[in-house]
């Protein structure tokens, strides 16, 4: 019920979840990890900007257990 309010739509394939985007006038079909990996070279880019110098090594803390 929820995906009736996000602004993508869910895709089966091959048996995983994948997220169809509208990039421009063409559509992607991400997974969920390219969709991390994204979100985490983001995040590096803003830490380097922030600090003036190459980031190397990081820790992501995530949570161990998730609620619905």
């Amino acid at each position: 019920k929820d995906a009736a309010h996000f602004p993508f739509t869910l895709r089966n394939k091959n048996g995983k979840p994948h997220i169809e985007l509208q990039v421009g006038d063409q559509k992607r079909l991400l997974a969920p990890e390219e969709i991390s990996s994204m979100v985490l070279s983001k995040m590096k880019d803003i830490a380097e900007a922030y600090l003036g110098e190459k980031v190397t090594h990081a820790v992501v803390p995530v949570p161990a257990y998730f609620n619905d």
